[in-house]
């Protein structure tokens, strides 16, 4: 029987009480008062750059929603060694409101996650600012890795949202 193994990443919120930022405080810094105002250009949904990545989208993978950016897409594929299915994604750093989750299926329907169970994450510092001559990483290029090898027999997808 063959399966079909899915990776899907999902940005969730979840309030913390670290030191960074919130989306209400990006999406101030972000937008002047006149866009502010323009539910068609700040709504969370909106895509003002029209690269098919809303302002939760641009705020979770540290992209620019006034810059069109195809690059911010996460990038489904497999490890060298065992063939199981891997994700790429970029992962805001100083994000106070967000859980990154990945998930497998095998059949589109039922989904599972949890980072002890299922993955094994790489994270290497990606993107970086300069604050006073000092420069400070704000966001990481994260590796997630099914734990379950996928058969050659098997179609591997990858999904996001």
């Amino acid at each position: 029987m063959k399966t079909s193994a899915s990776l899907i990443i999902a940005a969730l919120f979840s309030a913390t009480a670290a030191q960074g930022t919130t989306y209400d405080t990006w999406k101030s810094q972000v937008f002047t008062v006149g866009e502010a105002a323009n539910p068609l250009v700040t709504a969370d949904l909106a895509d003002p750059d029209k690269d098919g990545f809303n302002n939760l989208l641009e705020y979770a993978m540290n992209g620019d929603p006034k810059m069109a950016n195809a690059a911010l897409l996460p990038v489904g594929g497999r490890a060298a060694a065992g063939g199981a299915l891997t994700l790429q994604y970029k992962r805001r750093r100083e994000a106070l409101d967000l859980d990154y989750v990945v998930e497998v299926s095998s059949d589109l329907v039922t989904w599972s996650g949890g980072f002890a169970n299922v993955w094994t994450t790489d994270v290497v510092p990606s993107d970086s600012i300069t604050v006073s001559g000092v420069s400070q990483v704000v966001a990481d290029a994260v590796t997630a890795t099914s734990q379950t090898a996928v058969g050659n027999g098997d179609r591997g997808q990858c999904a996001t949202g």
